[in-house]
């Protein structure tokens, strides 16, 4: 038994230093669902953003084939935070992935979820009928 009890300690510590949201990483929804290319995509998580002492979190919006450390723009989310705003640049599908243990891990990937991005949408040649 006197053997367990090193062991137990070295998990313990192991999983309170390790990296990581406090509490797990939160799901992602965006808003709106199909953003048009060159709006922002509200990205919007299910529970407060949590971070551990002084390590920061992020997100990035890339091509889904992209390498696990490929960033176009870091957006950095605020602790406690329940949502970011990340632009949309381009139309296409991209992947929002949230990021921690930052500037610990320059990369540590801990969700993602898929974006479908829109074409801008067209300008009319007309006014509106309410406009006269």
């Amino acid at each position: 038994m006197r053997a367990l009890a090193p062991l137990v300690l070295l998990l313990g510590i192991s999983f309170v230093a390790g990296s990581g949201c406090r509490g797990g990483a939160p799901r992602m929804a965006t808003a709106p669902t199909k953003p048009h290319a060159g709006e922002s995509v509200v990205v919007r998580f299910d529970a407060p953003v949590v971070s551990r002492g002084m390590d920061q979190v992020w997100v990035t919006l890339v091509p889904p084939s992209s390498p696990e450390g490929f960033v176009v723009d870091r957006v950095i989310v605020d602790d406690g935070a329940t949502e970011v705003v990340v632009p949309a640049a381009a139309e296409g599908t991209f992947e929002l992935r949230l990021h921690d243990a930052y500037p610990r891990r320059s990369h540590h990937l801990v969700g993602r979820t898929r974006v479908e991005v829109e074409r801008p949408g067209v300008a009319q040649a007309e006014p509106p009928p309410w406009y006269w």
